[in-house]
This record gives structure tokens, C-alpha cells and sequence, in this order.
């Protein structure tokens, strides 16, 4: 769902699955990033008042924390890979 608010103009996301690891890549021709919101998908320690569109962002780390994962995240131009 991050992914999608990221590319709301379309684009393509690749899920692969590696032993217990999960890789998403994402490359659009244009990319709405919210620096604010993945700021709080990466850094468990980031918190910001969203509203229910958003609320995805928020449930990461949580989340993560649950399955015992870490996420990190990269973002390049047109372009944003998450993994945990």
C-alpha cells in the first residue's frame, strides 16, 4: 500500500521472497514521495499525525516489530525498494 501511494500515476512493483526475507521493488515515471511518511515506515523512533489514506505508514514499524523484522529502504530517482 506504501507502494501505491508512491506511484498513484501507476508504475510497477516486483515482490520477491528470498528464505525468510521479503524484497519489494518499485520504479514509476513518476513518484509521489512523502519523506515525512516513510520516514515513519524506516525509523520506529518517527511519528506524525496521518489520516486514514496514510494510516499504512504508521502500521509498519508495529508490525515489524511483531514478526521480529527490520525494514529498510531505498530511494532512488523514479525509483524505491523496501525490504524486511
Amino acid at each position: 500500500q506504501c507502494m501505491e501511494s508512491a506511484f498513484p500515476w501507476g508504475g510497477k512493483i516486483l515482490v520477491t521472497r528470498t528464505g525468510k526475507s521479503w524484497s519489494l521493488f518499485g520504479r514509476s515515471e513518476r513518484c509521489k514521495y512523502d519523506e515525512t511518511l516513510w520516514g515513519m515506515a524506516i525509523n520506529p523512533s518517527d511519528t506524525a499525525d496521518v489520516n486514514a489514506a496514510n494510516v499504512h505508514f504508521a502500521l509498519i514499524q508495529p508490525t515489524a516489530r511483531q514478526i521480529d523484522r527490520r525494514v529498510q529502504t531505498n530511494v532512488a530517482e523514479g525509483s524505491i525498494s523496501v525490504t524486511f
